[in-house]
């Protein structure tokens, strides 16, 4: 009978390492600006874009694409495009990533005096010896600067009306993730950033999602 019992929880939890073994998570920041007084509509012809010379932005518009148009977004096209319809609004996206350092204090630590003694005596009568010990303990001992080095990735989408040339959304997706190269990174940004895509409210906020690493980080 307990052969029977242990044999089922070893395959329980081989069916939880089957289906979990293989993920990861990675985490990222959300940050988005909306013009209250416009109202951007998912059937509006959009045109994506970037700045002029930025070829690491360029090999990402058709993903960008593809993934408004999985959110919704109907009549979305590239700047590459011919014989274009009457535009709405043009998106210039831009993918960047940044090496960065800052210093902060940090505390040192090493053995301090507890405030606590013990004594030790040897021999009896008059021949009594005695001695002190201060007791340590581990603890701070001081403080010192350090630096700290950082590696982000940023994707960002500026969104503007054509009729007045007014930006009329923002949204930027960043991660300092460091498991995956920055295609995959650029790619994960894209995709968090145009789902989480809100035109009610401007949004900040930090998240994590579960990505199997058969899809990425490979």
């Amino acid at each position: 009978m307990k052969v029977k019992y242990i044999v089922s929880i070893l395959f329980s939890f081989a069916i939880v390492f089957l289906f979990t073994g293989c993920a990861t998570f990675l985490s990222g920041s959300y940050y988005s600006k909306v013009d209250p007084d416009y109202e951007i509509k998912r059937n509006d012809s959009i045109l994506v874009t970037i700045n002029q010379g930025d070829i690491d932005s360029k090999y990402y518009v058709k993903f960008v694409i593809k993934k408004l148009k999985d959110n919704g977004f109907t009549d979305v096209y590239s700047y590459k495009d011919k014989n274009l319809p009457i535009i709405n609004s043009m998106i210039f996206i831009s993918v960047n990533e940044k090496f960065d350092s800052y210093q902060y204090s940090s505390a040192n630590y090493g053995m301090v005096d507890s405030g606590t003694s013990s004594t030790d005596c040897y021999g009896y009568g008059n021949r009594l010896s005695c001695s002190t010990t201060k007791n340590k303990q581990f603890g701070i001992i001081g403080y010192s600067q350090k630096t700290k080095h950082i590696h982000g990735h940023y994707f960002s989408m500026n969104w503007y009306n054509v009729n007045d040339g007014q930006r009329i959304f923002f949204a930027m997706g960043s991660t300092y993730e460091k498991k995956c190269n920055s295609d995959e990174l650029y790619r994960f940004l894209i995709n968090e950033t145009i789902n989480r895509i809100n035109f009610d409210r401007p949004m900040d906020y930090k998240f994590k999602v579960k990505i199997h690493k058969d899809n990425f980080c490979k």
